[in-house]
């Protein structure tokens, strides 16, 4: 297999996977981030690509994207006659250390064709464990109907986190019940010049036995986004869905016992073909609202530490008293 087609087998297999069960940390399996950008072509599949923990993973440390600390790949322009030029390239995080709590991918392409206009395509993708924040963001551009068949340079970029959390509750006995609050907002758009086209942006969040997913498409034929939103495990939640392909999770999350030790992983996927933009540079943001007698450790160490955690809003605590409520409907339940 060449180079190409195996950077390009490896995104592809990212991006089909990443609403799929993530891999979860645990007490040896602490934390990490991994980032992967990718500016392709149609007509010839050639691909410039950046990617940071892609591989199959070799030991016990993060595994979420395998134990492989980087690769690059700069060979995207292949020799074609009608092509006037081809330039592109990419870059981002490289080195050996498996538990980075950031990392950085780009990569970008544009093409010239005789007697057409030129067309680029770009992406990049960022993570970040202490501001907890995702970037995944792709362009593409033109398209040429060149020997009948459709050409245009398109991007793909993902990215993830995941970090295991250990929560104190002062004043808890083994069987007390705390609420915390979980804030999930991914802010962008979905965009499209050209109908043939298709874009979408994808993104999870795992914590400890909660769930919550959202996807958001445009093209095939039509300008308008279309999205579909799941979540599961909470003891309460709600969505604020934006039309044009954003969206706000709150989700109350019940720990049990003076100690909790729980798994978090999130990600965020984009991507675009000719025509297509979709921009969540780094506009994915998760928060946690903890009572006064919570506070938690990471293993990275560094997990929000860049971040102010908030007082509750109305919303959280509407969510919370509801969330309360239903504790004491399965108590009053359990005690007929």
């Amino acid at each position: 297999m060449s180079p190409l087609h195996k950077t390009v087998n490896t995104i592809a297999a990212l991006a089909t996977g990443l609403l799929s069960t993530a891999v979860m940390a645990d007490n040896t399996n602490g934390y990490g981030v991994g980032t992967a950008a990718r500016a392709r072509n149609a007509y010839d599949a050639a691909a410039f690509q950046s990617a940071y923990r892609m591989g199959q993973d070799s030991s016990t440390n993060y595994t979420s994207y395998g134990d492989r600390p980087s690769e690059l790949y700069n060979g995207g322009c292949q020799a074609d006659p009608p092509y006037a030029y081809c330039t592109g390239g990419a870059s981002g995080t490289g080195g050996t250390n498996f538990n980075l709590t950031a990392s950085n991918s780009s990569a970008g392409r544009s093409q010239g064709l005789d007697g057409y206009p030129i067309s680029t395509g770009t992406s990049s993708a960022s993570a970040n464990l202490a501001t907890g924040q995702l970037g995944a963001s792709a362009v593409g551009d033109r398209w040429t109907d060149y020997r009948l068949a459709p050409t245009w340079n398109g991007g793909q970029a993902s990215a993830r986190m995941n970090d295991t959390l250990n929560f104190a509750v002062t004043g808890a006995g083994a069987a007390s019940v705390t609420n915390i609050g979980v804030s999930y907002i991914v802010n962008g758009s979905l965009g499209i010049s050209d109908l043939r086209s298709n874009g979408e942006v994808r993104s999870d969040l795992s914590f400890g036995t909660a769930s919550a997913s959202f996807a958001a498409r445009i093209g095939s034929g039509s300008a308008g986004v279309t999205e579909n939103h799941r979540d599961g495990g909470w003891l309460s939640s709600g969505w604020t869905i934006n039309p044009a392909g954003s969206f706000q999770f709150t989700g109350v999350y019940a720990l049990t016992g003076a100690n909790s030790v729980l798994s978090f992983n999130q990600g965020l996927f984009a991507n675009a073909d000719g025509g297509v933009s979709a921009n969540y540079g780094s506009t994915s943001h998760f928060l946690l609202t903890l009572p006064t007698n919570v506070s938690y450790t990471s293993a990275s160490g560094t997990f929000l530490s860049a971040t102010t955690l908030p007082v509750p809003e109305p919303s959280t605590y509407a969510l919370m008293l509801a969330g309360l409520g239903a504790l004491t409907l399965v108590a009053k339940a359990r005690k007929r």
